[in-house]
């Protein structure tokens, strides 16, 4: 062997510091990082809140629980749409605003609402079938529920000139859907686990065999928790996206909201009537693209609605 080649030297032993590197691992630095805030909350959270209800046996309620899981994946969504369309101006408190608004006091307007014609009418149509069911699912469900989802979006932010954009306009709108979601997946987990309990299938299908009453329970609360808020908060980020629109207007402003509120309501309407079918879910791919494209269109559409 030459002089020329060296000898390799040799290796220093591992310490424990570089076996479990505990010192990075609890470094502030990376608790910064959103990232592992992100991982540190979804991975954590269902089994914080379990300790806690073992330790103390409180909040272990039926109402509870299944308000604490809304908020759980409302959250999750929240991030995701947050990283999705990119608000100019994003705000604690008025995400807050928009969720709790919609969630408490949006809910009982929307209740309340139903039990006065034309909607007591049109939701009543909604068991009759056919032609009548579609009707009252869009001028109904579709109309009532989207424009209680932007009522807080339009008081607080669009009327009050604090976001006068479409991106966070739609942010905002996509949080009070989610606002919505949680309510009404609470109330709706409650008629699921008594339909259950009676032997009978208040679920999102159907009648189905008493045999796959678990299995369905499961499904269905699945897709109440996880798919059909993403549902509500696009079709509010949709009207809220407009909204943003009209406050750039100059004029048409009516025009721009009403267009807003009218997309959304179709849609809602057409899925809730078609759910049991792939009709369902070619209007919910729909809803999503869409949205999307908003998202993607927006500097544009901005342009033309100021023009205009």
């Amino acid at each position: 062997m030459s002089n020329s080649q060296q000898q390799p030297s040799p290796q220093e032993p591992l310490s424990l510091a570089d076996i479990i590197p505990y010192q990075e691992a609890f470094s502030p630095n990376l608790y910064k990082q959103r990232l592992a805030k992100f991982l540190l909350f979804f991975a954590l959270f269902p089994l914080a809140l379990s300790w806690l209800i073992n330790i103390t046996g409180v909040g272990g309620s039926l109402r509870q629980t299944a308000g604490f899981l809304g908020i759980y994946y409302a959250c999750m969504w929240g991030v995701i749409l947050h990283d999705l369309i990119k608000p100019q101006r994003f705000s604690w408190s008025n995400t807050i605003t928009c969720v709790t608004f919609t969630a408490l006091v949006g809910i009982p307007i929307d209740l309340f609402l139903q039990q006065v014609p034309p909607f007591s009418f049109l939701y009543a149509g909604i068991d009759r079938g056919g032609l009548l069911t579609l009707i009252g699912f869009v001028f109904g469900v579709g109309v009532l529920e989207e424009f209680v989802k932007a009522l807080p979006v339009y008081l607080f932010l669009i009327r009050t000139g604090k976001v006068i954009d479409p991106y966070t306009a739609a942010f905002y709108g996509a949080m009070s859907g989610l606002g919505f979601a949680i309510s009404e997946g609470v109330n709706y987990s409650i008629q699921y686990a008594m339909g259950l309990g009676e032997g009978i299938t208040a679920t999102f299908f159907g009648n189905v065999e008493p045999t796959n009453l678990l299995g369905e329970y499961l499904l269905v609360s699945t897709i109440r928790f996880i798919c059909l808020p993403l549902f509500h908060a696009i079709w509010a980020g949709i009207f809220g996206y407009f909204l943003g629109l009209s406050a750039m207007s100059n004029s048409q402003k009516t025009t721009i909201m009403l267009i807003g509120w009218a997309i959304p309501a179709v849609l809602h309407g057409f899925y809730n009537t078609f759910a049991e079918t792939a009709i369902g879910l070619f209007v919910m791919a729909f809803s999503i693209l869409l949205f999307l494209t908003y998202l993607r269109n927006g500097q544009k559409m901005s342009g033309q609605s100021l023009n205009k």
